[in-house]
């Protein structure tokens, strides 16, 4: 391809927020760039654009992924979840008083992806693992934060979701 020559366009849909969408897009983009300048996602932050930061943590198919490493085209045909549609689910309140109860503070930059982060972990089941908890300390990076109020929170919200849900079952 020459320099004059535009890159080939493709079309992917996925899933946003519970909503369909479609779009064409080039194929050197990444997630992150789609849901910042297709969407407009607030929550969308551009950090390091290497995944090491965790600033945009996004959920695809609930697991917690860095937005600015994902290439735009492994979107197609997947469910994306930013923390606009997780707000209005009863993941997020259980997660939310968690994180509430145990004084995790977390800064506006940064409370997103930790509380989607936590909602994947707690996604794969409601037991956490000794290192999926360290993970969920060590995904973000931010200067607000210290790690074990964290570390409580995954626990307090395994626990808040597993009472919440066998309640329900009496």
């Amino acid at each position: 391809m020459s320099g004059s020559e535009s890159p080939p366009i493709s079309r992917v849909s996925f899933t946003l927020n519970g909503e369909p969408v479609e779009l064409d897009i080039e194929p050197t983009r990444t997630v992150l760039e789609l849901l910042r300048t297709h969407f407009e996602v607030p929550s969308m932050r551009r950090g390091c654009c290497a995944g090491v930061c965790g600033a945009c943590i996004i959920l695809i198919e609930d697991r917690a992924l860095p937005a600015c490493i994902v290439p735009a085209y492994r979107a197609n045909g997947r469910r994306i979840t930013t923390i606009e549609g997780f707000r209005h689910t009863r993941e997020y309140r259980d997660i939310r008083r968690a994180f509430h109860e145990v004084g995790v503070q977390a800064c506006s930059y940064c409370e997103p992806a930790r509380m989607l982060i936590v909602q994947s972990i707690l996604s794969a089941g409601l037991t956490p693992r000794s290192e999926e908890v360290q993970q969920a300390v060590d995904a973000v990076k931010c200067a607000c934060f210290a790690g074990p109020a964290m570390a409580e929170a995954v626990w307090e919200a395994a626990g808040i979701r597993n009472r919440r849900l066998h309640a329900r079952k009496r």
